[in-house]
């Protein structure tokens, strides 16, 4: 766990730093922005083949071995053959990264870390009220430990997040176009197309308190629910017990936090709206993993939500406490979550130069 803690604490001082010197809060947010990207980018693209239960460490269904498999085919079986049910637009770009690198398997985890990582840092920079608070909350969310193993979801989520500011201008046809794109990387994409519409659905505050009762109403008939939705989109899904409690219980909170003390905006309702939806599959998410998995599209507002709540607030003490106890709540999950992780793989942390 050394390296998380090192992560932390260079990103603690440094922002420390940035507050002390630099005043025009632009171009701290800016400077902190791309400078906690850096640091990420770094760590998932350095870090040791080996980490992440998706890449297969030598196993020819995994990541690794497929993507030496898919650079080695000519293009015509890239383009027309169903490779172990990968997405075209993911085999080709596993093509044209192998012929580039000469199917390297480090160039390929950094490309990949650069691609899915390098949207969500433009999202944050753009839309942010907080970039270094945001990031803190982005690393206590599972969507982040889904980085070190799922590369066709991470990259399909970096897409999706990009898509949000084409939500916030009111640009459909951008919108659809990229959720079309992330589609070619992982199909299950297409679930974010409901975010244009929830963003900008204005629900009256008796909707919203029936949105908080729906959410313990939903984790209750989780079960049932599960059986009728996968009769109708996925027939063969089998339940599963993952023990998702605690996770939901959390984003439960933070939903009643943002639902008190939000502003009513536009802005602020239509990422609560979508907000809704994580803690709605994370319910499910005790009987069945893929739902989890589904949230993780809509996850990445949190970061955004949650710095423009707490900069609304009036009394400047207030701002400052919530943001200290919740930036210290999500640092714990965040290490807490490495630690125990096993589909992740990310603890212990192993360089790529390491022998292991």
């Amino acid at each position: 766990m050394t390296v998380y803690f090192a992560l932390y604490g260079l990103c603690a001082v440094f922002t420390l730093a940035m507050y002390l010197r630099c005043k025009d809060e632009k171009k701290r947010n800016r400077i902190l922005c791309w400078a906690f990207f850096a640091v990420i980018f770094l760590l998932l693209a350095l870090r040791h083949e080996s980490m992440g239960v998706d890449l297969g460490n030598g196993r020819d269904n995994g990541y690794l071995r497929s993507f030496e498999k898919l650079s080695k085919l000519p293009w015509r079986s890239v383009l027309n053959n169903s490779f172990l049910n990968y997405e075209v637009g993911f085999r080709i770009y596993c093509k044209l990264i192998g012929v580039l690198s000469g199917a390297d398997h480090q160039v390929f985890l950094a490309v990949t870390a650069l691609v899915s990582l390098l949207p969500i840092a433009v999202v944050y920079h753009k839309l942010s009220r907080s970039p270094a608070f945001s990031y803190v909350i982005y690393l206590g969310l599972p969507v982040f430990l889904l980085q070190f193993s799922g590369l066709r979801q991470d990259i399909a989520i970096g897409l999706c997040a990009l898509s949000l500011l084409c939500v916030e201008e009111k640009k459909p046809v951008r919108f659809l176009l990229l959720v079309a794109v992330a589609t070619l990387f992982h199909k299950s994409a297409f679930v974010f197309l409901i975010a244009y519409p929830l963003y900008h659905i204005r629900l009256n505050h008796k909707l919203k308190i029936v949105s908080l009762l729906l959410l313990p109403l939903i984790f209750v008939l989780r079960t049932p629910l599960f059986l009728f939705f996968s009769v109708l989109f996925k027939p063969n899904a089998v339940p599963d017990d993952n023990g998702a409690l605690t996770l939901f219980l959390v984003l439960c909170a933070v939903y009643f936090f943002c639902f008190v003390f939000s502003d009513e905006s536009e802005e602020q309702s239509g990422l609560l709206n979508i907000f809704f939806v994580v803690c709605a599959c994370q319910a499910f998410g005790g009987v069945y993993t893929g739902a989890l998995r589904v949230g993780y599209y809509f996850m990445l507002v949190l970061p955004l939500l949650l710095p423009k709540v707490i900069a609304g607030m009036s009394a400047p003490q207030d701002r400052k406490v919530c943001t200290y106890l919740i930036s210290l709540a999500f640092v714990a999950f965040s290490l807490y979550s490495i630690a125990n992780s096993t589909w992740a793989e990310a603890n212990p942390y192993y360089w790529f130069w390491e022998q292991i």
